[in-house]
């Protein structure tokens, strides 16, 4: 195998945008999804009915560049764009090709925290295989649409590499849910019984003030430049938390001070960063970088893992279509923001209700998983008694 330089300019074409949307935008039956630069949910941050971008045989797959967080989706579905997302418009059409190229792009883009990314990215040169012949030498292209010299990736390799490695993961995979015991994905009758209730609107909802459901704790921050200042002998590490939506947010893991330590106790933690509207839990003492007060760190005696991500959906929902980076979640607009929630007969909050309904859903999430695992084992098969 040999690889040869490529300019992300010879790779992908950057279209223009006419109609950049919002996530007020969004509304609660579309049809095609949006995009933007957050980092998880392949970017998508809700639908709407009338797409910029459309998926065809001519345009076939796109690719979402999100700059705050260097994002790089790749869309095979008409969709529409919101602010900071860039739309290219790649050469190659092969999905598995194309994973290996972004992963290898987006090493190359520097991370510069919460600011604009694309000045670098769209300058990046990347280092792929190129197709060769029988005697391992260059096959050229005189058009020379990949490269200045005309070399041409070697689209074969690069699926067969990323094949290969969807292979292992897929082993890990199978491993993983073995030892964890959650290949045993079959609801409980009170699980099947949550679902139902809420398919068929029999769960009683009420609106409430985060403040009243949630309470603010004190926090420590920390200048990201004065950690070695703070640094201490310990075989402990805890996580060290910026406003980054990459990695939940986690920049590190330190060792430091127990006068800058935050939740001491490990109790069930959302921290909601008011910049990007980022919810993450936790339930283990860590440290804050450096924000103004930027992050809310809350707690409540009835939090545990699964109510607390019941929860955490409710908030995201709510403040992902209030506020922006302009018009950031504050610690008093947060307070006022209000969340809607089951409640029991006794009209007051149903954590049991959250904890269970949650655990149906992972289940049936880990059911996904498993059938798909199957699936591609059962097409690995297939395609070895072929041969």
């Amino acid at each position: 195998m040999i690889k040869k330089v490529f300019k992300v300019e010879k790779l992908f074409e950057l279209k223009s945008i006419k109609k950049m949307l919002s996530k007020s935008d969004c509304i609660e039956n579309g049809i095609y999804p949006v995009c933007s630069s957050d980092t998880s949910n392949n970017g998508i941050v809700g639908y709407y009915d009338n797409p910029e971008f459309i998926i065809d045989a001519e345009n076939p797959v796109y690719i979402t560049f999100g700059d705050h967080t260097r994002t790089l989706n790749i869309m095979q579905q008409s969709f529409s764009v919101i602010d900071n997302t860039k739309v290219l418009k790649p050469k190659i059409y092969n999905i598995n090709a194309l994973l290996y190229i972004i992963t290898v792009w987006k090493k190359q883009i520097k991370d510069l925290g919460y600011a604009r990314h694309w000045k670098i990215a769209k300058n990046c040169e990347l280092n792929l295989p190129i197709l060769l012949d029988k005697n391992n030498n260059p096959i050229f292209d005189c058009k020379k649409e990949y490269h200045s010299e005309g070399y041409i990736p070697d689209i074969e390799y690069m699926e067969e590499r990323i094949r290969e490695l969807e292979e292992e993961r897929i082993r890990e995979l199978t491993a993983y849910l073995k030892v964890s015991g959650l290949e045993d994905y079959k609801l409980t009758e009170t699980e099947q019984e949550s679902i139902s209730k809420i398919n068929n609107k029999q769960i009683e909802f009420k609106e409430f003030k985060i403040e009243d459901v949630l309470d603010w704790q004190p926090q420590k921050e920390i200048d990201p430049l004065k950690i070695n200042l703070l640094t201490i002998e310990n075989n402990i590490k805890y996580p060290f938390y910026g406003q980054a939506t990459i990695n939940h947010g986690v920049i590190s893991y330190e060792s430091l001070k127990e006068t800058v330590l935050n939740n001491k106790a490990g109790k069930p933690t959302i921290l909601v960063h008011s910049n990007n509207q980022n919810c993450i839990y936790l339930e283990t003492p860590f440290y804050l970088k450096d924000g103004h007060g930027a992050t809310s760190v809350l707690q409540n005696d009835n939090l545990n893992e699964l109510n607390a991500h019941y929860i955490i959906t409710c908030i995201s929902k709510v403040i992902t279509k209030k506020f922006n980076y302009d018009n950031k979640a504050t610690k008093i607009a947060l307070k006022n923001t209000k969340i809607s929630l089951p409640v029991n007969k006794n009209n007051q909050i149903d954590y049991a209700f959250m904890k269970t309904y949650i655990k149906a859903i992972e289940k049936l999430v880990i059911k996904n998983v498993v059938d798909w695992r199957n699936k591609q084992i059962s097409a690995a098969k297939q395609i070895v008694n072929t041969k």
